[in-house]
């Protein structure tokens, strides 16, 4: 083993030769929206509700640097570690890790990260005999989008005084705007306004001090981190992270911004990197359009010699850290030692990460059973092939590998012909149990 490799560090995800690429996230956030409320809202009283909320945060945010960057988010994606941990994601970058908590969330969203009220709670501020919000704000349309939205304030914003919307309505129909448009984003309906979350507006004065953050947190981590649920849910990720297209919910622009506080020489790469001015301070027209960095930058950064990373964010502000808190959260000794060095001082380089020794994962609680490891991190020349039980069904393999070469190990040499399936089979488990002797003996060397 390297010498300096730290076996106690959570793996890679993916090795760092071969990160995945070309793929192309289809993010619905879309942070523009904040701009064009800026412009509708401008004078009114549901403008002054909302910068004095939890949601005014959200406009000082530099516009210069809320262009959805899929390259980036997708890159540090990919360069994330295997830990047991359900709420927290940890990346290394340049060989320093790099943590994306609900801690980083509020401090870059400054949204309300208290838990969830449950439920009930959210039941009785609502009127179930009074005519609901949906009626009071749509009419009888049974769906509408949150473009349509923007435009019936647009509309608004154009008409005579005595044509303009009530208070409620109109600063009702902004916060549909940023939680459907912005933050929330879910993957129920993308794009169409939620029935639930309209209801919610009965009580304003409720959904304005909402734990929106932690909803929007779950949102965005639904699509970040592993899939649970799965057989193997990292390797399900690994699936995910390769393929041509991926959704992404919640608000992943969070994460952009963490990692270009985090990594300065990124900045560097920006067409704009000295331009702070907030969206009421410069036009968010074309940040949809905006590409603001290209995959080519992310990767030559991380090759810089002189490369620094800060693994979290510091915040003047005094932070309620009981507020942050997960009642289902798992610990991770691997976790324990990333925060161990990094109090040490300890200087991280790219050899220290191992990849390669996923061991064996847990479930959430509510799911139950372990997660069986994966073999094909230990096995770089074959791909899917999960170790347990002798399996009854297909087993999965790398593509064509038994019609394109032999398989070779130092037990001998087994040659498989092309036209035989009955011996295709026969050799397939015959290769199924090398490769668990190998697997098996790997596991031996490195525990010793």
């Amino acid at each position: 083993m390297d010498k300096e490799r730290f076996p106690d560090l959570p793996p890679r995800l993916f090795s760092a030769s071969k990160l995945p690429d070309g793929a192309r996230l289809n993010i619905h956030s879309k942070p523009e929206y904040l701009g064009v409320l800026v412009e509708v809202l401008d004078g009114t009283e549901a403008w002054t509700k909302i910068r004095q909320s939890q949601f005014g945060n959200l406009f000082d945010l530099p516009v210069a640097r809320c262009s959805n960057s899929a390259k980036l988010i997708h890159g540090m994606l990919a360069r994330q570690l295997v830990t047991k941990k359900k709420h927290e994601l940890w990346f290394v970058y340049g060989g320093f890790p790099l943590c994306f908590s609900l801690r980083e969330f509020q401090i870059i969203t400054g949204l309300r990260c208290a838990p969830l009220p449950s439920d009930a709670e959210v039941s009785n501020h609502q009127d179930p005999t009074y005519l609901s919000v949906w009626n009071r704000l749509f009419g009888y349309k049974k769906l509408i989008n949150v473009s349509e939205v923007l435009d019936m304030l647009r509309e608004d914003a154009l008409a005579q005084p005595e044509d303009r919307l009530c208070d409620w309505k109109r600063i009702s129909l902004a916060l549909i705007v940023i939680v459907e448009g912005v933050i929330v984003c879910s993957n129920s309906r993308p794009g169409r306004v939620s029935g639930d979350i309209v209801e919610m507006l009965h009580d304003t004065a409720f959904f304005l001090e909402y734990p929106w953050g932690r909803r929007s947190f779950n949102e965005t981590l639904s699509r970040f981190g592993p899939v649970f649920g799965k057989d193997d849910p990292f390797e399900e990720l690994k699936r995910r992270l390769s393929q041509q297209t991926s959704c992404c919910y919640g608000f992943p622009l969070a994460l952009q911004l963490q990692v270009l506080r985090c990594i300065p020489a990124l900045c560097s790469k920006l067409k704009d990197s000295s331009n702070y001015r907030n969206f009421m301070e410069r036009s968010s027209e074309s940040l949809s359009s905006t590409v603001i960095l290209r995959e080519s930058d992310v990767n030559d950064v991380e090759k810089q010699p002189y490369l620094t990373v800060k693994h979290t964010l510091l915040h003047s502000a005094d932070i309620n850290e009981s507020e942050l808190r997960w009642d289902d959260e798992e610990s991770d000794p691997r976790v324990d030692t990333i925060l161990r060095l990094i109090s040490e001082n300890h200087k991280f380089t790219p050899s220290q990460w191992p990849y390669g020794e996923r061991r064996t994962m847990e479930r959430p609680r509510d799911q139950g059973n372990e997660i069986p490891t994966s073999a094909n991190d230990i096995l770089s020349d074959v791909e899917d092939i999960t170790p347990g039980n002798p399996p009854t069904k297909k087993v999965k393999v790398e593509k064509n590998a038994f019609v394109r070469r032999p398989f070779t190990r130092s037990a001998g040499r087994v040659n498989v012909a092309e036209n035989s399936g009955k011996r295709r089979s026969k050799i397939s488990a015959k290769r199924l149990l090398l490769l668990r002797g190998v697997l098996y003996l790997h596991l031996c060397v490195t525990s010793v």
